[in-house]
């Protein structure tokens, strides 16, 4: 896989920040390399989290990602003003459109202050981001007024929480008891509902090929369709019996593009209807 410019100046800020540490950055990928195995490794890298779980493990300090980051620089490294300006869009790139997300006027009395000259493709800016920019400022930072912070967050339905803590431990533990690899696949797909992974996205994680992956399912008499109608329809009684949301909202988190396709499955797991089922299931 080749490695941008870009790519390269975080890795070699973050091996140097490691060491600034007292942690051996290339003993660290060396042991991160022997834990996943050797055709795992052969296949592809250590990931960025591998990595930093092995050098927390190795140097015993558990607040060792907080001093990585907050001693990584990026901008020392390569030609200052440009690389400083790439990493400065990335950033805030990624913060606008996570931003955009969870509240409903992302922009609204936001400025931004730039370090570096207004670009040549300041057009862009202006396409992406309708805020107040300003530029050749003493340093890059956002200011978010008072009544911004205040806003509630988009998706902040408590009843959503359906999804996280206890609730999803009880949809595990409420299972029958199954064989290994059927319970592991049970699991990462209660924890990844809202953009449930595929069955190739699972095999990765598990190092193992999606061949092999089936064919253990297979061994344990079921299969990742299976699994994963099983799965929705939990999330779904769930969603129905505890929340308040739409039938339509229910679709969207169970990943269907029609609520129609979520109604027609939902009648083929129960025999019933999901408005039906939500009035059977109300106290």
């Amino acid at each position: 896989m080749a490695i941008t410019a870009l790519q390269a100046i975080a890795i070699k800020a973050f091996r140097d920040r490691l060491a600034s540490l007292g942690v051996n950055p290339l003993e660290v990928i060396e042991t991160a390399s022997l834990r996943r195995g050797a055709a795992a490794s052969a296949h592809s890298p250590p990931t960025s989290h591998e990595i930093l779980e092995t050098a927390v493990a190795m140097s015993g300090d558990t607040t060792l990602a907080i001093k990585i980051g907050s001693g990584l620089d990026l901008t020392q490294y390569g030609a200052y003003g440009y690389q400083k300006m790439l990493v400065t869009e990335l950033a805030f790139s990624q913060l606008y459109l996570q931003t955009k997300s969870l509240v409903a006027k992302p922009t609204e009395g936001v400025t931004v202050h730039f370090s570096y000259p207004k670009p040549a493709h300041f057009g862009v800016y202006e396409q992406n981001w309708p805020v107040l920019m300003e530029f050749n400022q003493e340093h890059t930072q956002i200011f978010l007024p008072d009544q911004w912070l205040r806003q509630r967050v988009r998706t902040g339905d408590p009843s959503t929480n359906v999804l996280f803590n206890h609730q999803c431990e009880e949809l595990v533990s409420g299972m029958a008891e199954v064989d290994e690899t059927t319970a592991i696949i049970r699991r990462l797909l209660i924890h990844s509902a809202g953009s449930f992974l595929s069955i190739s996205e699972l095999a990765e994680k598990l190092h193992v090929t999606e061949r092999t992956l089936r064919r253990r399912l297979a061994a344990e008499g079921t299969d990742f369709r299976t699994i994963l109608d099983d799965i929705k329809n939990r999330l779904a009684q769930n969603y129905l019996s505890k929340t308040s949301l739409s039938v339509a909202e229910i679709a969207d988190l169970l990943n269907y593009s029609e609520a129609t396709n979520f109604h027609r499955a939902f009648q083929r797991w129960n025999s019933t209807t999901p408005a039906d089922y939500r009035q059977q299931a109300s106290p």
